[in-house]
């Protein structure tokens, strides 16, 4: 009887010591985002310190919802989780982009109905602050390989770890503008992550997340009377609320001579280029625009506070070189980090236009996405910071040299989609071929020297991209 005592004694103890070990693994896995769980599951930090700048740091996801499958609540993703499934879906996409280790491929013709099936099921759905090109995206993911079989901008990813019954082999959707892409991928170490995503999952759902829905599982998609996302997650409680602290915008030229002084263009010369530039010939126009120009070189601040900058030297256009150019579109961005806080940058957008290549780049804030509407007599600032490239080179900019900071006023921010339905039949019903793409909760500049509080806002966005600004903030 002692013997079978101390035996189950020894079995009990070394079942523990197992256990022990298998979590010190997860641990380790989770790394320092998860340092001290469950405490941090949640924290959030919006600066990305101590890494060192690249474009690939610079592109996050929109959002990245958790969910258990058709009619069942989704959670948005913050802080600690979400860095950990971005990690884990960069890695995923990486696979398929490298061609490497795809057990089955297949796709089809958009349409709702078929993505909607994908979307519904249990796991992960991604969207993306614009829609990414293929080639860009695989240079965002450092991929080595061209692998061709997606074609067309990436509007949203649907990643579902628990939707093949082999343990090994994940699921994963990817709807582009007019095709539906299916790719069954082998991830070794695809049980110890779901038991993660199980954790996560349980998390939010103890009353820490608010849930979403699909537009479609709330509302009859032909209700509507113009083009709709029937996959846009919303949140469907009108008495939900969130406490918003506001933010501060601060010129960081830091002009103290106003236009009329003697001293004011000198001082201006002086902040663009940083005090390093010494052969710029520098004047004001009847604009009161400030130019500063060389052989070369051209710039211009506006007194509605945008910079301009130009290349004017005389170069053949150079051959596309996508990977050059994002490193010549980063190093720029480098010199200008007296200006602005690169640690806050995400880069918010990519299109083609012409022989040009332009990106975007907007801070976010409070895990908002601080957007900018500035007219000013060289056109209308809309980024904080767009980059024009030949193919190779920079060749132009556009700069609102501001940086942010939290403000201590607060206000109770109403974030149901039913606040938002009166806007959007108000807006189909003055512009034809109104559609909605998104909504999402954005602090907007519209006046660099302006310093009172930024309380966020909503920013309703079309399929042709069109923005719509709507007041919806409760004081």
């Amino acid at each position: 009887m002692r013997i079978l005592k101390l035996k189950n004694h020894i079995l009990t103890f070394i079942l523990l010591i197992l256990i022990l070990t298998s979590m010190t693994q997860i641990l380790f896995i989770w790394g320092d985002d998860l340092s001290g769980f469950p405490f941090s599951l949640f924290y959030t930090a919006d600066k990305r310190t101590g890494e060192s700048l690249s474009i690939g740091n610079l592109f996050i996801p929109a959002a990245i919802y958790i969910g258990r499958g058709i009619e069942q609540p989704r959670y948005k993703l913050e802080g600690g989780s979400l860095d950990t499934v971005w990690n884990d879906t960069r890695r995923f996409l990486s696979q398929v982009f490298e061609n490497h280790r795809i057990i089955s491929f297949s796709n089809t013709v958009y349409s709702a109905a078929e993505w909607q099936r994908a979307a519904l099921k249990r796991g992960f759905y991604i969207t993306f602050p614009f829609d990414a090109e293929p080639e860009l995206l695989r240079c965002l993911l450092n991929c080595s390989t061209e692998f061709n079989l997606i074609q067309g901008g990436i509007r949203a990813v649907a990643i579902l770890p628990w939707d093949n019954i082999n343990p090994n082999m994940l699921n994963i959707y990817i709807r582009s503008s007019n095709i539906i892409y299916r790719f069954t991928i082998e991830v070794d170490d695809l049980t110890e992550r779901r038991f993660i995503y199980d954790i996560f999952q349980e998390e939010y759902e103890r009353g820490v997340g608010t849930e979403y829905y699909y537009l479609s599982e709330i509302f009859p998609p032909d209700s509507f009377g113009f083009e709709i996302n029937e996959t846009l997650p919303i949140t469907n409680d009108e008495n939900e609320r969130i406490a918003i602290n506001a933010a501060g915008v601060l010129n960081s030229l830091e002009i103290s001579n106003t236009i009329d002084d003697e001293g004011y263009v000198n001082e201006v010369a002086a902040k663009i280029s940083n005090n390093k530039e010494t052969n710029y010939i520098s004047s004001k126009n009847s604009e009161n625009t400030v130019v500063l120009k060389n052989v070369n070189n051209i710039y211009r601040y506006y007194q509605e506070g945008v910079i301009e900058y130009n290349l004017i030297s005389s170069v053949s256009r150079p051959e596309d070189n996508l990977p050059l150019m994002i490193n010549n579109v980063v190093k720029q961005l480098n010199t200008l980090s007296y200006l602005i806080n690169i640690e806050d940058l995400f880069l918010s957008g990519f299109r083609k236009e012409g022989m040009t290549y332009i990106f975007t780049f907007d801070y976010m804030f409070n895990q908002r996405q601080v957007m900018t509407k500035i007219p000013y007599s060289g056109g209308n600032a809309e980024s904080l910071i767009e980059i024009v490239s030949d193919g190779l080179n920079v060749t132009a900019y556009t700069l609102i040299p501001v940086v942010i900071s939290e403000r201590t006023e607060t206000t109770l921010l109403r974030i149901d989609f039913v606040g938002l339905l009166d806007k959007l039949y108000l807006f189909a019903a003055n512009e034809e071929g109104f559609s909605f793409k998104e909504y999402r909760s954005v602090y907007l500049i519209t006046d660099t020297a302006d310093d009172k509080p930024l309380f966020p806002i909503w920013c309703v966005t079309s399929f042709q991209n069109t923005r719509y600004y709507v007041e919806v903030a409760e004081r």
